[in-house]
Parts: C-alpha cells; structure tokens; sequence
C-alpha cells in the first residue's frame, strides 16, 4: 500500500493513490479567535485511499482544551486508519460492528498513549484527547457518512449541520477512557448509499457553518465574493493542487491591514470566519473542471 506523507505545523495527513473513482482535497485555516488568543488551529483531517476503498475525517479538538489540537491530529490519523485496514479486509458499512470495533480500535491506541503520557488521566484526556470527528466510508458498492459529535456533511450537495451538543458538550470518544465519565460515544451513521449515487460529499468541522452564513460577504482585499459551500466540491482547482484548499480558506480568512499615513497607524481587519475551519471534498473525478 503505497502512501505519500504531507506535514506541516498546522496539519498532518495521509494520502495514498486516490480511487479510480474519486478524487479528495482538504484544508483547514485557524479561526480569528485562536489566532487573536495565540492559539493553533485546533482542526485536523486525513483520508486513507487503499484498494478501492476510501476513508476519510475531519476533527475538531474541544475548544477549552489546553493542547486540544494534539488529540484532533491522532484521532483523524487513528480513526482513519482503523476504518481502512477493517474495510480493506471486507467490512461492509451497513454492519454495526464495524464502527464498533473500529471505535475500539482506535481507543485501544489512545489508551496507551494516554497512560503512557504520565500523571492524572483525567487531565491527559482533557488537556490533549478531548475531539469530535464527521466522516466517509466509502466501498465499491456502499458508502456511509458518520459522525462522533458536531460538524457539517453534503452529500451530493444536499447540507445536512449536525447541531451542537447541549451545553456544548458533544460525547467525546475519549471520555471512554474515563471511569465515571462514560457516555453514548457511539458512532452516528448519517447517511447510508450505494456507492453508485455519490457524485460528491464534503465533510467539514461546525465552523463552516460561519462559511456557509458568509457566502454573500466579499473575500477581504478582493473583489469578489466568500461563496457558497458548493465551490470545495465543483471548483476543479482546489483538486488540482495539494494545497489549494488550505489556500481558499486562507484568503477567506486572512487578515488585512492598511496603512493610515495621517495617524500613523495600521488599520487591522480580523478574518471573518471565528472558528477553526476545516473541509475535505471527495468528488467523482470530472473529465474536465
């Protein structure tokens, strides 16, 4: 299984040959409030593509975790991994038990790694391990959509928001390393399809729910504007290029600064989107776009 690593310091992931069905591109940009706070992105992504196969997550780290981001990039990493070696082997995903023991899995890996971490468990798991995640699985013959916590799925471009959690307080995966604290982490399948009906899905994490509300605003410094969601799955562009997406999402978000030469001051305008933002697009490959 042939595999291409691509990291930077804001995201890590994993790309193997794309499906020869499908291609994917993903990116994530730091909200306008981690940045004003000095905070990273607490966002992460990743796909495995592996013998017609396909999966792929976006995370969100909680927000009051104090290294949150640590827990959101090994859990894409741990969970997308999991799900391709089990639907590799034939798992089907209409089968409960695969999420079942996927969710094992990958909690069988965190627990080490949190033990191995030293002192209180529960701070481990609250400082570094506490993410939500909103995927695909998708098979030559079925494709499932799911969700452990909050976030935004398309599929074919019909928006589905999966609504916060009351109190904020989505059911974390790790909490299941917790005595006392165990709760209904189970995986949600939101979407059930035979493969044949999927021409597109976009997984992102709850801030693209400001994207969305932002289509009409103009993209700061240009003369153009935000745009609606549908552009991650129908711009050709953001699949040529590895690093396009992240790019998009930038200039959405970037910070301008004018220079005022009577005061002698710098006129700073934040980003626009608040939170994190992450989107992965996975499209049956067009023969031009």
């Amino acid at each position: 299984m042939e595999r291409d690593v691509t990291t930077n310091w804001r995201e890590s992931r994993e790309i193997g040959p794309h499906s020869a069905a499908f291609e994917i591109a993903g990116g994530s940009v730091i909200g306008r409030d981690h940045r004003k706070s000095g905070k990273p992105c607490q966002d992460a992504f990743a796909w495995v593509c592996a013998r017609e196969t396909i999966a792929a997550v976006v995370a969100d780290g909680c927000g009051s975790g104090r290294y949150s981001e640590v827990g959101a990039q090994l859990g894409a990493r741990l969970w997308t991994e999991a799900l391709s070696r089990r639907l590799c082997a034939g798992a089907s995903v209409a089968d409960p038990v695969l999420w079942r023991r996927t969710r094992q899995d990958v909690l069988a890996h965190l627990r080490i790694i949190a033990h191995g971490m030293g002192g209180s468990l529960d701070a481990v798991v609250s400082d570094y391990l506490l993410f939500t995640l909103v995927g695909a699985a998708i098979t030559p013959s079925s494709t499932a959509v799911f969700a452990i916590g909050d976030g935004m799925v398309a599929i074919n471009g019909d928006l589905d928001s999966i609504d916060p959690f009351p109190g904020n307080q989505p059911p974390y995966l790790a909490y299941d390393l917790l005595d006392g604290m165990r709760c209904d982490t189970g995986t949600t399948v939101r979407a059930l399809m035979s493969t044949a009906e999927i021409d597109s899905i976009l997984l992102a994490t709850d801030g693209a729910a400001d994207l969305a509300r932002l289509a009409s605003h103009p993209v700061p410094g240009r003369a153009e504007l935000v745009g609606g969601l549908d552009q991650f799955w129908t711009s050709g562009a953001l699949f040529r290029n590895p690093d396009a997406m992240r790019r998009r999402l930038a200039v959405i978000n970037r910070e301008m600064m004018s220079p005022d030469w009577e005061r002698r001051h710098v006129d700073r305008t934040a980003g626009i989107l608040p939170d994190d933002t992450t989107v992965v697009a996975i499209r049956r490959h067009r023969e031009s776009a």
